[in-house]
């Protein structure tokens, strides 16, 4: 505002990164500001303060969910919804409250033992579709193998381990997919052998 030369709107601009009308209203608040203060017009810096006394607001304190329970409870909720520590999480069990009239079991406890027991089971049997001798190729008669063999010909070098993992990393379904669109070629093509041209 002393040297309108060297801080003109567009140099402002350029040098807070902010557009030209802002810079412009600014500069217009400014001297309005300037105006006010040498005609001896009061100014309201804190706005929110003065509305709050002219509205008559009175100030209660209103604890937050961290000042009411306390930081630990809340860093313990924190940590209870962060899914990243869901790997430490499955060594305990989760506590459900259910309302219950008095004489009769509550549901839930059995509802959660299934679901625990069903979700076992569908793992259990992915892993097993996944060594299935089908997928693999593998006859009953040729069990996996561990084979050691020499990293090099000079005597003492490390020997390499190969370990057959089998299908650890296959991924059942993809393979199955793969599967039926090679059988189904399969058809195509000895359809055409068969239909004469």
């Amino acid at each position: 505002m002393l040297d309108p030369e060297v801080n003109n709107v567009r140099a402002l601009a350029a040098q807070h990164g902010i557009s030209i009308k802002r810079v412009d209203a600014i500069l217009r608040l400014k001297g309005l500001e300037a105006a006010w203060k040498k005609e001896g017009k009061e100014l309201q810096t804190e706005l929110n303060n003065g509305m709050e006394s002219v509205l008559g607001v009175q100030n209660t304190l209103s604890l937050s969910a961290a000042q009411e329970l306390g930081e630990a409870a809340v860093e313990a909720d924190r940590q209870d919804q962060d899914d990243l520590r869901g790997q430490l999480r499955e060594r305990y069990v989760r506590t459900f409250w259910e309302p219950v009239a008095e004489g009769v079991d509550p549901v839930m406890p059995g509802i959660l033992q299934q679901a625990r027991e069903t979700a076992e089971k569908h793992v259990q049997a992915a892993e097993d579709a996944k060594s299935d001798p089908k997928i693999l190729g593998r006859h009953k008669g040729n069990p996996p193998k561990v084979q050691l063999l020499p990293s090099g010909k000079t005597p003492g070098r490390p020997k390499i381990q190969f370990v057959d993992v089998g299908g650890k990393f296959i991924d059942v379904k993809e393979h199955m997919v793969r599967e039926k669109e090679s059988a189904r070629r399969r058809t195509v093509r000895q359809k055409k052998k068969v239909q004469p041209s």
